[in-house]
């Protein structure tokens, strides 16, 4: 059986969406993490422009297929940066680097596009980054190690960077901060126990696969002014928020896990926004709160769990909800505000929410379905009598005129120019 729900094509299957993701990974010494045992001291290292390369002796020659290489360093120093790299055209790789200065491990400011590349350094203990990329767009950071900084690792102004591997814990701000940086790509990062585990602000188009983003003091995740990004796969748990979007359109969120938070995903002020077999349990606020104005948002598929309230609409419209499947939430599974209009619910299980009450969902909105108006199909209401109407608690005085006797299958979505 198929849909059409917010422009995907929805086919009816028993089984959920799977991705597969494939991990990178970069051989390290199991004692100190660097590639190799060799580690050669060396001061701070200053590149104003392409000559600057000369006066050092660095392998290489800067051409493409021979870049300069920086490696195998042992930089402890009081300046304000270990490695500070402006102004070139040459391609070099920063690879196997102690570095500990004042304010930056790795400075790259005004690099040509794909020149750069920084590979299993150690990068801690710097007031400001411990890597730090101005308008150098094109660069891959691996498999680095960047904790007890401000920042683990800040790009600003740099699009199409790959950020591949990085372990960036226990930094005052943010674990991986994306500033005005478009056309991300990161994969496999490890950012807990930060203040934010990956902050995204003015910066679109970005893709976040796989990344561990766990006991963090305020969000796991947090997109802000974020356009066309896609999230698959991450993981969030023990944060005060596992995923946080403010004032952002277009996003896609598959695959993702929010467990243990305070609150598992909240979404604000942001328009458009898909929601496709996310995990939300054992949150001790909401599994997903959709806040003001964040209309069209479309959620097939997730698992809430064990919430205080499974999903909470406020105040958003034209909202999809359908093949969800919500389980003992000590509250309700779904509470829609007033001033929630025209939203769609339907095809959701619900089993054992709100023990002790008189619905499992409640509906202070007006105008909203809890049915499927093709098929006249509700959705599934453990507590159902097995006959009639299932009632939805609220002042909107709304049903479920078609309550179906067994939980419905999962779907599988996908985009209709697929």
């Amino acid at each position: 059986m198929y849909y059409l729900i917010g422009g995907l094509s929805v086919a009816v299957l028993a089984t959920a969406i799977t991705f597969a993701v494939v991990n990178i990974y970069l051989p390290k010494d199991p004692e100190n993490g660097l590639l190799n045992g060799v580690s050669n001291e060396h001061e701070a290292i200053t590149i104003l422009g392409d000559m600057d390369f000369e006066d050092y002796d660095f392998l290489g020659n800067g051409t493409e297929n021979n870049p300069y290489i920086i490696e195998n360093y042992n930089i402890t120093t009081t300046e304000d940066h270990a490695i500070y790299i402006k102004f070139t055209t040459k391609y070099f790789i920063i690879r196997n680097c102690t570095l500990s200065a004042i304010n930056y491990g790795v400075y790259l400011g005004n690099i040509t596009y794909g020149t750069s590349k920084i590979i299993l350094n150690n990068c801690n203990n710097h007031l400001y980054s411990g890597i730090f990329l101005t308008d150098s767009s094109g660069s891959t950071i691996i498999n680095n190690i960047c904790n007890n900084n401000s920042n683990g690792i800040t790009l600003e102004e740099s699009s199409n960077v790959y950020l591949i591997n990085n372990n960036c814990d226990k930094n005052n701000g943010f674990g991986i901060y994306l500033d005005y940086s478009n056309n991300a790509s990161l994969t496999n990062n490890t950012c807990s126990n930060n203040h934010d585990g990956i902050k995204s602000y003015h910066s679109s188009n970005a893709t976040l696969i796989n990344n561990t983003c766990n006991d963090n003091d305020h969000r796991g995740i947090n997109l802000e002014s974020a356009h066309n990004m896609t999230l698959v796969s991450n993981s969030c748990y023990r944060n005060n928020h596992g995923i946080s979007i403010d004032f952002s359109s277009n996003l896609t969120f598959i695959n993702n896990t929010c467990n243990n938070n305070n609150l598992g995903v909240f979404i604000g002020v942001s328009s458009i926004t898909t929601l496709i077999n996310n995990t939300c349990n054992n949150n001790n606020e909401y599994g997903i709160w959709v806040d003001y104005n964040s209309d069209n948002a479309t959620l097939i598929n997730n698992t809430l769990n064990s919430n205080a309230c499974g999903l909470l609409i406020w105040r958003c419209n034209y909202c999809f909800i359908g093949f969800n499947y919500f389980s003992e939430n000590s509250d309700y599974a779904i509470s829609i505000s007033s001033l929630s209009e025209n939203n769609t619910i339907h095809h959701n299980s619900f089993i054992d929410n709100n023990p002790g009450g008189t619905s499992q969902a409640t509906d202070d909105g007006s105008n909203n379905i809890w049915f499927d108006n093709i098929t006249d199909e509700g959705n599934y209401w453990s507590d159902w009598i097995g006959v009639g109407d299932y009632d939805i608690d609220g002042s909107a005085l709304v049903v479920d005129p078609y309550p179906l006797s067994s939980p419905p299958v999962a779907c599988y979505c996908r985009p209709l120019s697929f």
